[in-house]
């Protein structure tokens, strides 16, 4: 069996965070993977030379002539809010093997593209061009390893040693975009492998750059005493995880042995408030004692550096990871409050109870669902912790709750979660695959997020939000549509015409046989349509019905015709122009 455990997260860390500089280091950093799953003793030499190279000051002060590349399309801006920071769509990319036979699952991957939204690439050009190295040794990498774990996975069946029922081989991403502003981008991926044995195990790897120069940022880039920084962190550590540091016999000696002027020195984050040193459960303690998130706050310690380590925004978002405290001042006093967000099953063992925690307060907010991702976002002068959940039937919604005070009126929702998408994959009898995509919560005065509406089908919406008055408000009264289906006219149908703005300039017929993709909503009245080709589409459905899936969906182009269309709901089945909808259009699709 050629895999059999996973080495510290320091040394997936050490071979993922320099590629930062170009394509030539992929090979190196491959095998520098190779080595850790192996357990090879040259990983020092190829994890040295695989380090990313800083960029010179000449280097840094020029733009490069060549177009950028590895930006998102979509969604488009709107007129009425905009960031100064760069906007962050991570695209989940997934792939799965399974026996057609038994239908077991085989193998599984899952890891991130995450590119800056399109047009970042004008202002920010060296940071794009960073993420696109990313991107690229990520793909390479993730890719590759699908095959070996798909091989290994036949290697254990033919031995009889292969899992069974619900486990099987896997290496599944998260990521966590820790800070992203015009001085630092900042990342952690939260890795889960399954490569047989006992339990799980989870890495970190991480990617912190300057914003301007796109360079990645060591730890001694961003203390400027680095003796100083140790005695800290060996301080939070013994503070915040006492069974962890008890087990160390010198903690400091531990992080000295690694290169700190070297981005791949050792996995950290930066937030707005604070740096965060990832250690992986079974790394410096027993596998029981979990992983130890220890973060230190930029008031905590006199060596940070100021250029990296105070951020110029009133406002801005801190994700909190599972597991994770962050020490906030909620009540503006001057001391701080430690922040975490924790759970417990409900009765009826299938919903989550959700436990707010400040200090030694907590709130239990107990809204019948499964799922949850927090933020502690600073704005309008609080903290207030986003708590996005979800639901049966996918149903999900967040709840903004001030710290300080840890009100909570169960009326008081707003319901849309992050906004996300799905975009189908090349799909064979033992594989499929796909993309799911979703904007990372960075910035509180511009926040994309997503609800749902039956408008024609059922439709996941996104709108762009502002925080006032301690919650977001929605700045349009619109929702934008990015569809992954697509309507195909059956007859002639009448329609209005509108403009980019939404106002109705005339009429037209839809002839049969057009194809047509969703605009834009106001998520009750009317639904706007815009005509895309034919082989823009694929029939997934089947003799009953058909299901046009839209092979690369976007959001409305401003500088496409519009129709409108105006659903009746008042009786089933839902018509427009008096007509049952399925009978003007193939392709409507209802969830439940």
């Amino acid at each position: 069996m050629k895999i059999r455990g996973l080495l510290a997260a320091t040394l997936i860390a050490a071979m993922v965070v320099p590629m930062m500089g170009g394509c030539g280091y992929i090979d190196k950093i491959k095998e520098a993977k190779e080595m850790v799953q192996s357990g090879s003793k040259e990983l020092a030499e190829a994890v040295k030379e695989a380090a990313g190279k800083k960029v010179d000051e000449a280097e840094k002060a020029e733009v490069p002539e060549e177009d950028p590349v590895d930006v998102a399309e979509e969604p488009m801006m709107t007129e009425e809010a905009s960031s100064e920071h760069p906007q962050i769509i991570l695209e989940n990319h997934y792939k799965t093997s399974w026996d057609p036979v038994n239908y077991n699952t085989k193998a599984r991957i899952s890891y991130y593209a995450v590119k800056a939204e399109s047009g970042t690439e004008k202002t920010m050009p060296r940071f794009v061009e960073s993420l696109a190295d990313v991107n690229e040794m990520m793909t390479s990498s993730s890719e590759s390893y699908f095959d070996e774990l798909l091989a290994e996975y036949e290697s254990m069946a033919a031995e009889g040693t292969a899992p069974e029922g619900e486990a099987y081989l896997t290496n599944e991403d998260t990521v966590y975009v820790m800070r992203a502003d015009e001085e630092v981008f900042s990342m952690v991926y939260e890795e889960y492998f399954y490569l047989g044995g006992p339990h799980p195990n989870t890495s970190y790897v991480t990617v912190t750059l300057d914003a301007q120069t796109g360079s990645a940022l060591a730890i001694e880039d961003v203390v400027t005493d680095v003796d100083g920084f140790l005695d800290i962190l060996d301080q939070k550590l013994q503070e915040d995880f006492p069974d962890a540091y008890a087990q160390m016999s010198d903690p400091v000696a531990y992080f000295n042995q690694y290169d700190l002027s070297s981005p791949d020195g050792y996995p950290f984050t930066l937030d707005s408030e604070g740096m965060t040193v990832y250690i992986a459960a079974g790394e410096i303690a027993s596998y029981a004692a979990g992983e130890q998130l220890v973060r230190i706050g930029f008031d905590e310690f006199d060596g940070f550096a100021p250029a990296y380590c105070r951020t110029k925004a009133d406002e801005y978002v801190m994700p909190l990871l599972p597991y994770q405290k962050i020490k906030v001042d909620v009540d503006n006093d001057g001391t701080k409050e430690a922040v975490s967000l924790g759970m417990t099953m409900a009765d009826g063992g299938y919903y989550m109870r959700w436990h707010i925690n400040v200090d030694d307060e907590t709130l239990i907010i107990d809204d019948d669902t499964y799922n949850a991702d927090a933020y502690v976002v600073r704005a309008d002068g609080h903290y207030f912790m986003y708590l996005f959940e979800s639901g049966e039937d996918d149903y999900r919604f967040m709840r903004s709750i001030d710290l300080a005070t840890l009100i909570y009126d169960p009326d008081d929702v707003t319901r849309a979660g992050m906004a996300s998408w799905w975009k189908g994959g090349d799909n064979t009898d033992d594989i499929s695959e796909g993309v799911a995509g979703i904007y990372a919560l960075t910035d509180p005065s511009y926040m994309w997020l997503s609800g749902r509406c039956d408008m024609l089908s059922t439709q996941s919406t996104y709108m762009i939000y502002d925080h006032e008055n301690g919650k977001p408000k929605a700045v349009a009264d619109y929702y934008l549509l990015r569809a992954g289906n697509a309507l195909k006219a059956k007859t002639d149908v009448t329609c209005d015409v509108v403009d980019s703005n939404g106002d109705v300039i005339g009429t037209d017929t839809i002839p049969a046989g057009t194809v047509m993709a969703f605009a834009r909503t106001d998520g009750s009245t009317w639904v706007d349509l815009q005509i895309i080709g034919a082989d823009e589409v694929k029939d997934v459905g089947n003799e009953d019905y058909h299901y046009y899936q839209v092979l690369d969906p976007q959001m409305m182009d401003p500088n496409k015709t519009t129709y409108r269309f105006y659903p009746d709901h008042s009786d089933y089945p839902y018509q427009v122009n008096g007509v049952a909808e399925e009978e003007l259009f193939d392709g409507v699709m209802y969830a439940g």
